[in-house]
């Protein structure tokens, strides 16, 4: 549904529906905004659920994107360049919370669930010529 629903909104966007005229003579597209405001919510959802994380976390994650895009909007309807800037920053930090709820929060859930995928091994360090090379030589003993 979600795919459908961003495919309607593009496609009301295609056939010149779904957008409106700015300050005379921008052209705003406010089925975009909608379509996101559906959209992305469920999106973080769905990815809260299958990390098995609790409603506040997904709360909180889906109450920071709806921020993000009420910013956005309001960052694009305004017609002076300093009350963009303000929103556009504003929507950066709302960004940084869902990316930190994605990353963290939700990264903590689904390793409790699935312990094996969480742990990785940790990149090796870069080795000298002289380690290299005993390694090798260990490696064709064995053999």
């Amino acid at each position: 549904y979600i795919a459908a629903f961003t495919a309607l909104a593009y496609f009301a966007m295609l056939s010149g529906q779904g957008w409106t005229a700015i300050a005379g003579c921008r052209q705003f597209f406010y089925a975009r905004f909608a379509e996101m405001l559906v959209t992305e919510p469920l999106l973080i959802l769905m990815l809260g659920l299958i990390a098995n994380a609790d409603a506040s976390t997904i709360g909180a994650a889906v109450g920071a994107d709806v921020v993000y895009i009420l910013c956005l909007y309001m960052g694009a309807v305004s017609v002076v360049t300093t009350v963009k800037w303000f929103w556009f920053l504003v929507s950066i930090i709302a960004l940084g919370g869902i990316i930190s709820s994605l990353a963290r929060s939700f990264k903590v859930h689904s390793s409790a669930l699935f312990p094996s995928s969480a742990h990785h091994r940790p990149p090796e360090k870069s080795l000298s010529l002289s380690q290299r090379s005993r390694r090798r030589q260990r490696k064709s003993r064995v053999c």
